[in-house]
């Protein structure tokens, strides 16, 4: 068995962690620019950022990664996968890091396997909240259109009701006519 950092076995192993098939064909659909770009690429920039923070004593600030996790979360929306896959598709990151390594026999430390985890959860809740809340906001907006277009159909025969009415009541037209029974 070989000891490694988790930062160096990710480097070295960042193609094979971003081509492995992810999340039961969370992958299948096109990536946008944005899914190619960050998302889990840039999860892994970021986890070795905090990695780097970790060895250096210094805090760790994981801001960076929730926010770029909830613009994932939103893309992933965007491509019309469900949260199932939103989750997977983190989850298979630390599922293809620990695979990797057991099968090159690498032994990577239980404290940057502590972390590379609490990113991961930090990144699901982020990436799904987000997610939900857009998913909340593109169904309020559906439903606002919806009730906009009801409510316009709506005035369009009040209004034809309440001319004819008027015309009714003024004389100009007979009450036992076509207009009345309409």
């Amino acid at each position: 068995m070989v000891s490694a950092m988790l930062e160096d076995f990710v480097e070295a192993n960042r193609r094979a962690i971003l081509n492995e098939p992810l999340a039961g064909g969370a992958r299948e659909s096109n990536l946008s620019r944005f899914d190619a770009q960050h998302g889990i690429p840039e999860f892994l920039n970021q986890l070795a950022e905090v990695l780097r923070h970790e060895k250096a004593a210094e805090p760790i600030d994981l801001e960076r990664l929730t926010v770029s996790a909830g613009e994932h979360g939103r893309a992933l929306l965007e491509l019309g996968l469900t949260m199932r896959q939103v989750v997977q598709e983190y989850a298979s990151v630390f599922q293809t890091i620990s695979g990797l390594a057991l099968q090159q026999n690498v032994v990577i430390p239980p404290s940057e396997l502590r972390t590379l985890n609490l990113c991961i959860n930090d990144a699901i809740a982020e990436a799904t909240t987000t997610y939900a809340l857009s998913r909340e906001q593109t169904l309020i907006a559906r439903a606002t259109e919806h009730l906009g277009s009801l409510a316009h159909e709506l005035r369009n025969v009040l209004n034809v009701a309440v001319l004819s009415f008027e015309g009714i009541k003024s004389g100009r037209m007979p009450a036992n006519g076509s207009v009345s029974r309409s």
